[in-house]
């Protein structure tokens, strides 16, 4: 675990040195969390002004990271923190694998899934909460594995908090719950408490997601409504797509497979694991993130890249380690796990072949090799010639080295006007999606900023007002 930390942190903190972090998402987490580290809401000027992040996503768990604001207040502690919250997640993983194969294998094959593409996929997106699910789906796992309920409940619980998804996942484990076999050495007690507790966590987390999803985001986005509505396949909302996959099946199960790169996800994703979790009820709660996914009209979430596929790669990979305790794989547990073992370690070249960024480790000795290039040192100059408190428009590559002192945004977002507009001109937006740095550029100067730094395609312009101003333009400022 203290080796894996050491190297997702590392990772990590060299992308950071390299401007390779972006405000979208590292520097928006960083602004929240400093914000209750203040013990204020969770702003997030990135967003716009005074945006509330509870109305993007409802993710009240990150406060945890908040106290160690209070010892060094920086966006490298989320980094750290999420090396330390996805490598957390070996000891348990570890301990549900003892319980099925031998020790040595069992740390063999935690070890080859901790290097996997959808874990190296996670560690390379900057930060994001679905970090903090991790542990927590394998401690509920865990929970499960040894009939805890007290334990299973208050893992469960503490999932809704990651994001408004995990809700469904709960769900999920609550149906798990019933329809797992009971151990021989299961007390009474918990067989009586048996459906109980599992018709407990199906009903909290139906109703969480509802709630969430239905009135605290909406509340807290001030617009009304769920902003990530993005199945137009299946209608124009909750009901209608209801309908839909009531009356055309069949045509829900074809979006998930309609697509050559959700197949290619899709394989990367269950392959692996020679389909061995099929045998076990466990990886139904994969099922709303995939669903989740590839139901969406949103193309990023279908790619073997960034994020998305962390979680669910886990829990295929929890439930093909437990299907080898069902009987008809009891014989054949042994050569099952070495052959699982095998197709995991051959899956990291293979993915890596044909798709190079999903296995973002592989390019980091290129990043130590570009620690003084020129571009990454104009930025350090540039950054030097930025007073605190004082409101700034930044490129989202540059937008995290600001936000510890600065109330930074991105161009195109509403906020005072900036007294400083830091670009670069050598990449083709400022950031994905956003304004062209030209478009920014001319639209500056034209406003009566001044360019008062130009050095290997990085711009720095100042406005006619540098006043500091803590209230309005501090990195606690909405």
């Amino acid at each position: 675990m203290l080796i894996a930390t050491g190297i997702y942190a590392m990772y990590s903190l060299i992308r950071y040195d390299q401007f390779r972090t972006g405000g979208y998402d590292l520097g928006i987490f960083d602004q929240a969390v400093r914000h209750y580290a203040h013990l204020k809401s969770p702003f997030s000027p990135i967003k716009g002004y005074q945006y509330n992040l509870l109305g993007d996503h409802f993710h009240p768990l990150l406060i945890v990271f908040a106290p160690f604001y209070w010892l060094w207040d920086d966006p490298r502690v989320l980094l750290v923190g999420q090396a330390v919250a996805v490598a957390a997640c070996i000891p348990v993983l570890v301990r549900m694998c003892d319980r099925r194969m031998g020790p040595v294998l069992s740390r063999l094959i935690v070890l080859v899934v901790m290097v996997s593409w959808p874990l190296q996929g996670l560690i390379d997106f900057d930060f994001h909460e679905i970090c903090l699910a991790m542990p927590l789906l394998c401690l509920a796992f865990d929970a499960l594995d040894r009939r805890s309920s007290v334990a299973f409940v208050a893992w469960s619980i503490l999932l809704i908090g990651v994001r408004e998804d995990m809700g469904l996942v709960v769900t999920m484990l609550g149906i798990i719950w019933i329809v797992q076999p009971h151990r021989d050495h299961t007390p009474a007690i918990e067989t009586r408490r048996r459906p109980a507790v599992g018709i407990a966590m199906i009903l909290t987390g139906a109703i969480s997601f509802m709630l969430v999803v239905g009135v605290l985001i909406p509340h807290f986005s001030g617009g009304g409504s769920y902003g990530y509505w993005d199945y137009p396949d299946l209608g124009t909302g909750p009901s209608a797509m209801i309908q839909s996959i009531l009356t055309h099946p069949g045509g829900a199960f074809h979006l998930v497979v309609d697509n050559a790169t959700k197949r290619q996800t899709i394989g990367w994703l269950t392959l692996p694991f020679l389909c061995l979790f099929l045998l076990s009820p466990r990886w139904i709660a994969a099922t709303p993130l995939i669903i989740e996914r590839f139901w969406s009209s949103r193309q990023l979430l279908w790619e073997p890249r960034f994020h998305y596929n962390a979680p669910i790669f886990l829990i295929l990979f929890i439930a093909a380690v437990d299907a080898l305790s069902s009987r008809p794989l009891r014989r054949w547990r042994t050569p099952l796990s070495w052959a699982m073992l095998a197709a995991l370690a051959i899956t990291i070249p293979v993915v890596h072949t044909a798709n190079p960024l999903a296995e973002p480790f592989a390019q980091l000795p290129g990043q130590i090799i570009a620690h003084s290039s020129p571009s990454v040192q104009a930025s350090r100059e540039a950054l030097a010639l930025i007073p605190a408190d004082v409101c700034v428009t930044a490129d989202d590559r540059l937008v995290t080295q600001l936000t510890r002192s600065n109330r930074v945004t991105v161009p195109g977002t509403t906020a005072p006007a900036p007294a400083y507009i830091l670009l670069d001109m050598s990449q083709p937006d400022t950031g994905g999606n956003l304004d062209d740095p030209r478009t920014v550029l001319k639209s500056a100067v034209s406003s009566g900023y001044d360019v008062i730094f130009d050095k290997n395609a990085i711009l720095l312009l100042r406005g006619s007002d540098t006043r500091p101003d803590p209230s309005r333009c501090g990195p606690t400022a909405p």
